[in-house]
């Protein structure tokens, strides 16, 4: 395909094609807005249960763990990227409970800047 161009011509070319795939990719990709702060609370009752897992899953931001809760978790959320928020579950088989607090999707967001996410869970 490039056998008569000249190592100069054949640089150029690749180099004009790792633009054009540059600017596919970086085009292709989403970006998350940062919006007004929204914040919320969630209260998870044990239930009636001898042992809970807990499973937390947040990709960046400010996470605060202490324990004195009424409830098995007692949560405040306060977040400014709409997709960052918190997906929170519990399930309960037998008598073992399975908690479950997720970070939403933080594709595509540029960290720094304004985007701010903070957790604060009392067990």
């Amino acid at each position: 395909m490039f056998t008569n161009l000249s190592d100069t011509d054949k640089a150029v070319t690749f180099s004009v094609l790792l633009l054009v795939v540059a600017a596919l990719f970086v085009g292709s990709c989403g970006t998350q807005g940062v919006g007004e702060m929204q914040r919320e609370s969630q209260v998870v009752d044990l239930k009636d249960v001898r042992s809970v897992g807990a499973d937390l899953r947040m990709g960046a931001g400010e996470l605060n763990v202490t324990g004195g809760a009424d409830a098995l978790m007692e949560a405040d959320f306060a977040y400014n990227v709409a997709d960052w928020k918190p997906d929170v579950s519990y399930e309960v088989d037998g008598d073992t409970g399975n908690l479950s607090v997720e970070q939403g999707s933080g594709q595509g967001v540029r960290l720094g800047g304004d985007a701010r996410n903070e957790w604060d869970l009392r067990f």
